[in-house]
């Protein structure tokens, strides 16, 4: 069909692309939200100013100790971390993200690094839907199977930062429309079955990413195995089980009950 829309060859790598394209980080929000509260408190204290009352000078001297307490706090707090390349991994996928949108990557790249791309973005997938279900987020869940996920979490988005790290040479810093001669090229292409002009061999980073795919694929494997063993653990069950806190307030009054039939049989004895 001519001019398909090739995202829908990459269906998970357009969701990948998405997800990794909004994340956002602390220092940002933590920039936000001291200009957000200084600009408040400023133009409070400026309407009682001016509106001239004879209470100002009390008012600016609580807006002081408040600015002073918010610093105080805020600097008890240890300093984001922030990781460079999972930001510019982040700018990378913006910028993926929008050759598909202009229907440019499929041009951009090779089709072998394309196929190598979804692949990745479904393991990746896959495993955070093991990790990322109702079950885990309910809170119930013991520490050490959290710590476990956590841990794997991290290990599945710097896996796939690196992947875009390795294609940051073959996305342009700025992503420009396609000309309409390449979707003319395109079309006699699909028409006479030919491959495109601009097919070549897979770039350097294919070898690295090749790797990493494969261990993504262990990793998905990993989580669903993770996932299926805490759903059949007796510990996890126990948190988990329907009714828990009826089943434990039941055992409690039963446990009282007890104690009072045989203080009964200890009077009358």
């Amino acid at each position: 069909m001519f001019f398909e829309d090739p995202s829908k060859r990459y269906p998970n790598l357009v969701q990948a692309l998405n997800v990794l394209g909004r994340r956002r980080f602390l220092l940002e929000e933590d920039r936000a939200t001291n200009v957000i509260v200084l600009s408040s408190v400023a133009a409070f204290f400026g309407g009682w100013a001016l509106s001239g009352s004879v209470l100002w000078p009390l008012f600016a001297g609580c807006v002081v100790l408040l600015i002073g307490s918010i610093f105080k706090s805020r600097s008890r707090k240890p300093p984001p971390v922030v990781d460079e390349r999972a930001i510019e991994a982040t700018e990378i996928a913006k910028r993926m993200g929008m050759m598909l949108t202009k229907r440019r990557l499929h041009r951009d790249l090779d089709e072998g690094s394309l196929m190598l791309l979804e692949e990745c973005a479904r393991h990746w997938a896959r495993a955070r839907a093991a990790l990322e279900g109702p079950f885990w987020t309910a809170g119930q869940v013991p520490a050490h199977y959290q710590s476990v996920r956590t841990l794997a979490l991290s290990a599945l988005d710097q896996s796939m930062d690196e992947v875009m790290l390795h294609y940051r040479d073959w996305v342009p810093d700025e992503v420009p429309n396609r000309h309409a001669l390449d979707y003319v090229d395109e079309a006699l292409e699909q028409f006479t079955m030919k491959g495109s002009k601009r097919a070549n061999f897979p770039p350097a980073a294919f070898g690295p990413v090749r790797v990493i795919a494969d261990k993504l694929r262990h990793l998905g494997d990993e989580a669903e195995s993770l996932a299926r063993e805490a759903r059949v653990d007796p510990e996890v069950a126990a948190e988990v089980a329907p009714g828990r806190s009826l089943d434990q307030t039941l055992s409690e009054l039963r446990q009282i009950r007890e104690a009072e039939d045989e203080l009964r049989q200890n009077l009358r004895g």
